[in-house]
């Protein structure tokens, strides 16, 4: 499943389900633990190659290179906002 969501055809696949096929029931109770991780995960690959593609020059070793670290961060960073949303203001979970 991670790496489908680390190519193009897990945002093709997505957006066919999504808006083409129009096949997505709303959403009866809360992202359980293992959504939330594959949604950091995947927010993590898109931000470590923007990032990738704005600090580092465009030799593609270099940026090879730098992806580890950068999704290394960006994923505690994705992480801290998926699980942020999950939060209500008083410390519990949405229901």
């Amino acid at each position: 499943m991670f790496l489908l969501l680390s190519t193009g055809f897990g945002l093709v696949y997505y957006v066919w389900l999504r808006y083409v096929r129009n096949d997505w029931e709303p959403r009866t109770e809360p992202a359980d633990r293992r959504e939330r991780v594959a949604t950091a995960y995947s927010l993590a690959v898109l931000l470590a190659f923007v990032a990738g593609a704005f600090v580092t020059p465009p030799d593609p070793m270099m940026q090879v290179l730098a992806l580890p670290p950068l999704f290394a961060v960006s994923f505690v960073v994705s992480y801290l906002f998926v699980t942020q949303e999950a939060v209500d203001g008083s410390g519990g979970t949405t229901a």
